[in-house]
């Protein structure tokens, strides 16, 4: 078991402002509720938290529903499943 905060990983601070994906065109933003652009923070974490799968064999990964980097299209779920991570979404 190797528990993690991908958010943490990219460089934002706990506790943090929440913050929502939003779609424009085919890119998505993160956009915290200051509407300061985090983006690149949860990308960087999502990176780090696959670099961190690889280096550790995992094949599972157990993540929080209802987070831009964990929920169902958060960006970590996405670039975990897209490398054969199988994810599980939990409350």
């Amino acid at each position: 078991m190797l528990p993690l905060c991908p958010e943490q990983l990219g460089g934002l601070p706990t506790p943090r402002k929440s913050a929502e994906i939003i779609k424009i065109g085919r890119k998505i933003k993160v956009i915290n509720q200051d509407k300061k652009d985090v983006t690149e923070n949860f990308k960087r974490g999502a990176r780090i938290t696959l670099e961190l799968a690889k280096r550790f064999n995992i094949k599972k990964a157990y993540l929080k529903s209802k987070s831009p980097s964990c929920g169902e299209n958060g960006i970590t779920t996405r670039v975990l499943k897209k490398h054969g991570i199988q994810v599980y979404i939990v409350d």
